[in-house]
């Protein structure tokens, strides 16, 4: 199973090139997290809206719980003994991917950084 983020949605939303890439790929349930919603609520505009209710009706929503919580103090506190910073959200997103044991998909490299969290990156 596929957990997508923001960056990768807003290619496929977009209908973009690169997200004609990205489709064919991703074989099986395709997820995302509120986190994931939040980030691409922000950027649209009243009159694009029914995007987002697109987006809640094409993919599964998995929360952060407790056992995400924990995951994401153990990636913070390895990437800032590391030396390495890390958008916080980013952090929720790796958490809930390791928890869930899903494959992390999107544009963002910094999740190579994370140790145990599989990934797809474009």
């Amino acid at each position: 199973m596929f957990l997508l983020d923001s960056s990768v949605i807003l290619e496929i939303i977009n209908d973009t090139k690169k997200s004609k890439d990205i489709i064919p790929k991703l074989k099986g349930e395709l997820l995302t997290t509120p986190f994931s919603i939040y980030e691409i609520f922000l950027g649209l505009k009243r009159d694009e809206l029914f995007i987002l209710e697109k987006l809640l009706n094409a993919l599964k929503v998995i929360n952060f719980d407790t056992n995400s919580s924990l995951i994401a103090v153990q990636i913070m506190k390895k990437l800032t003994d590391k030396g390495e910073k890390i958008n916080l959200v980013d952090i929720f997103m790796a958490s809930i991917a390791v928890s869930n044991d899903l494959t992390l998909v999107s544009l963002d490299n910094d999740f190579k950084n994370i140790n145990n969290l599989k990934t797809v990156i474009f």
